[in-house]
């Protein structure tokens, strides 16, 4: 309600500052926009000693992971459970040789995507756990999934979790709700070597998306290492050492 009063009110307290922090280019660009102001990027990165914690066995099952919360109505796993049903059908794999992990408080929404598919067994849902479990499982996952969303008006949704997944060292598999995430797709193809990103329109990139899983569920299955390649990823401290070169 009432927008236009509110980009008012917002317009006279950023003005008062002397630079403005946002978390993406995307949401830079909206910025600079409507408030003529300088701003600075500061990628929402984990602490850099979090990159050392040591990870746990990999899970028994060619196994996918999704941790965090959902935004009902924004974001969508369909493409996934599509893509797993049809390389069933096809005999690609069986339904004992792989899961779908989840973790945060949406296991109901996870439920009824998994139904819609006929593929409740392959899903595990192990609730609101610690923050140090978490990390510990996105290192233990084949995959680790990321669902996201923007439109054409509002782009630079970069969440934290993207910057965990980096730490990780795993694929990423990202489903956007939307149109194509230039900078998301930058991040992630410069992190990661195997990963995939899909935005819609998803049926397009089915078949791409179906090479994708028998590609990582054939690594598994010869025992070879999901890792990726050691690299430097962004971290609190590296962005904050940037503002502070950006304000000398």
């Amino acid at each position: 309600f009432f927008s236009g009063f509110q980009h008012y009110i917002l317009h006279k307290i950023l003005q008062r500052a002397r630079v403005l922090t946002t978390v993406s280019e995307g949401l830079a660009i909206h910025l600079r926009q409507h408030y003529d102001r300088p701003v600075n990027v500061l990628y929402n990165a984990p602490l850099a000693v979090q990159a050392a914690l040591s990870s746990t066995q990999l899970f028994q099952k060619f196994t996918m992971l999704y941790t965090g919360a959902l935004y009902p109505g924004f974001q969508s796993a369909a493409p996934l459970f599509e893509a797993l049903q049809n390389l069933l059908q096809a005999g690609q794999f069986s339904k004992a040789q792989i899961g779908i992990v989840v973790c945060g408080k949406d296991g109901a929404l996870w439920r009824d995507w998994a139904s819609h598919y006929q593929l409740e067994e392959i899903l595990e849902d192990l609730g609101i756990i610690s923050h140090v479990q978490t990390l510990e499982l996105q290192r233990s996952a084949q995959i680790n999934l990321l669902l996201s969303w923007n439109s054409p008006a509002l782009r630079g949704i970069i969440t934290s979790k993207v910057f965990e997944y980096f730490q990780a060292q795993k694929p990423i598999l990202a489903l956007i709700n939307g149109v194509t995430e230039p900078e998301l797709d930058n991040l992630i193809h410069t992190y990661t070597s195997r990963s995939l990103v899909m935005a819609q329109p998803w049926d397009q990139h089915s078949q791409q998306l179906e090479q994708f899983l028998q590609l990582e569920f054939q690594r598994w299955k010869e025992g070879i290492s999901s890792a990726e390649p050691r690299r430097e990823v962004p971290s609190w401290e590296g962005e904050m050492e940037k503002l502070k070169a950006n304000s000398e």
